[in-house]
C-alpha cells in the first residue's frame, strides 16, 4: 500500500486506519486502509465529485476487505472515518454503487443511515 500520510487509532492495540490521496481537487482519488500489525488489508477508494443535478460530493468507489476480516468491524470503521473526511470538507451528500449480490454489504450501508436513491445501469457493449 502507499505510504500513510495520514494515521487515525482505528481500534486498541496495532491498528490504525491510513490515508493517502493521488492528487487533490475535484475527481481526486484517494485511499485509506486499515494498518494492523504493520500489514493493510481492508481498504475504501474514494473520490470527490461534481455534478450540477447533486453538487459537490463524494463518490465510494470500492470498499473491500480479505476473508478472515469479514465481520471484524473493519468496513464499519473504514466509513465511519471517510464519512468524517467528508464532514471536514463541508460535503452534504455521499454516494456509492453495490452490486445486487452484496446483500451483507447492503445491511452495513442501511445501519450506516445511506438511502437506496436510484439504480446504476450499465450496458455491456
Amino acid at each position: 500500500m502507499p505510504g500513510c500520510n495520514e494515521s487515525t487509532e482505528a481500534a486498541p492495540g496495532r491498528k490504525r486506519i491510513c490515508s493517502t490521496g493521488f492528487r487533490d481537487g475535484p475527481g481526486s482519488y484517494h485511499l485509506a486502509y486499515i494498518e494492523e500489525d504493520n500489514k493493510s488489508a481492508p481498504a475504501i477508494g474514494y473520490r470527490f465529485q461534481q455534478f450540477p443535478y447533486n453538487g459537490r460530493h463524494c463518490y465510494i468507489d470500492g470498499l473491500a476487505t480479505v476473508p478472515d476480516k469479514t465481520s471484524g468491524g473493519y468496513a464499519s470503521k473504514l466509513i465511519d472515518y471517510v464519512v468524517e473526511v467528508f464532514k471536514r470538507k463541508g460535503l452534504k451528500m455521499n454516494i456509492l454503487d453495490s452490486g445486487f449480490y452484496m446483500i451483507g454489504a447492503h445491511r452495513l450501508y442501511l445501519q450506516k443511515r445511506f438511502e437506496t436513491g436510484a439504480l446504476h445501469f450499465l450496458k455491456k457493449i
